[in-house]
Parts: structure tokens; C-alpha cells; sequence
């Protein structure tokens, strides 16, 4: 299922009530942006380093990371994914956690609208993400 946050927001809430529980991200994908501030590729890696410390990260299913916001150049856009990705699979040895970046959700234009809550497949073999239910009930 789906859980998604803008970095800076989410890390705002760290020791707060509104923080989300261990059982709230358990298997979850964590879908994860910056926002239109575009605040630098550490500040992502500072964010994930908690995660870990907080035992969260191990627990997760994916990372789907939001292409960046703010007057990020295009050149640069690959910086945060590297940032994702070093952090998570050299530092804490997570290499088998799939993780996505360059996404058009959050603050983009494209954007893409994520249903939060549902179930959602990444296959890392295919390169594919895919939502195999409903996003909406009638």
C-alpha cells in the first residue's frame, strides 16, 4: 500500500502525534518528494539516515521518489536519486529494497495523482510500477 509524504513535511512531524507508527509503514511503499523549495540531495539522505535510525526503513516494501520540485535543473534531477540510493544501499545495506525515482508526483508538472492507501506493484525486473486495484469506489 501506498503511504506518501513530502520529505520535508513528514520530518516537521518527527515527535509529534502525527508521525506515523511502525505499523503504519510495515510493507508499505513509501512515496517520498521535495518540495517546490527543491532543498539539496542531503537533506533527503539526512531524512532516510533517520528512517533507518528509527528502524523504519527495514521494514518497508519500495521507495518511489518524486521527480524534484522547485527550479531544479534537469541535469540535476539524477543527484537525488543517487542520494536515495547511496544512502540506502551502501550505508544500511539494503540492497534488495526496489526503489524508483524520477517520478512525475508531487510537486511536478506533469503530475501524476497517487492513490494513497491501496496496493501497488513494483516490479523491478520489468522497471514497471502498476496498481492493480481501484483507485476509487463507486
Amino acid at each position: 500500500r501506498l503511504f506518501g509524504v513530502c520529505v520535508e513535511v513528514l520530518d516537521w512531524l518527527r515527535g509529534t502525534e502525527f508521525w506515523p507508527s511502525h505499523k503504519a509503514l510495515r510493507g508499505a511503499i513509501l512515496c517520498l518528494e521535495t518540495s517546490e523549495e527543491a532543498p539539496p540531495p542531503a537533506i533527503l539522505s539526512s531524512f532516510i539516515r533517520c528512517l533507518a535510525a528509527m528502524g523504519y526503513l527495514e521494514s518497508l516494501n519500495g521507495i518511489l521518489l518524486g521527480r524534484p520540485g522547485g527550479q531544479v535543473e534537469i541535469g540535476r534531477h539524477g543527484d537525488y536519486a543517487e542520494a536515495l540510493t547511496h544512502t540506502i544501499y551502501h550505508e544500511f545495506g539494503l540492497e534488495d529494497l526496489p526503489i524508483v525515482s524520477n517520478m512525475d508526483f508531487g510537486h511536478t508538472d506533469p503530475i501524476l495523482t497517487l492513490p494513497l492507501g491501496i496496493r501497488i506493484r513494483i516490479d523491478s525486473g520489468n522497471r514497471t510500477v502498476s496498481i492493480p486495484e481501484a483507485a476509487v469506489v463507486r
